[in-house]
């Protein structure tokens, strides 16, 4: 009985530890598709007011130019921010529920967006934002 009750309290313990220390790892990529570099965030593992603390704004590299998006997970308003966007240049936006069915689009974005994502049940959602003939897609979590 004791035994079980040690590898219960361990795979609760395991659990809770794994959740807290999720690792993510980020690629850039060159036009060729060759991996240019790889980041790795860690969150630590202080106290829970600290993890809540972390960065909420992500980036990523689109044809060149820095794409900023935040906040992810979002409640209800969403930036898309493409500071090195031309005037005269535009993309598109389009949001898939996990189903695979478009939730929201935009064609026009400029070098700053903002989606509201509130009329959008909570759940997961990809976000693909497309400039000329290059794409990238991120996760956005709708709380």
């Amino acid at each position: 009985m004791k035994k079980k009750l040690f590898i219960s309290a361990f795979v609760v313990i395991s659990t809770v530890f794994l959740a807290k220390t999720q690792t993510t790892i980020y690629f850039q990529y060159d036009d060729c598709g060759n991996r240019k570099s790889r980041s790795i965030t860690m969150p630590s593992l202080k106290s829970t007011e600290e993890n809540n603390a972390l960065p909420k704004e992500y980036s990523d590299n689109l044809d060149g130019k820095e794409v900023l998006i935040y906040p992810n997970p979002v409640k209800s308003e969403i930036t898309i921010e493409i500071p090195e966007l031309g005037d005269d240049e535009f993309g598109s936006l389009k949001i898939y529920n996990q189903e695979g069915k478009l939730a929201l689009q935009k064609n026009k974005v400029s070098r700053k967006t903002m989606l509201n994502l509130s009329e959008l049940p909570h759940g997961i959602y990809y976000l693909n934002i497309s400039l000329a003939d290059k794409t990238i897609q991120w996760k956005i979590i709708k709380e």
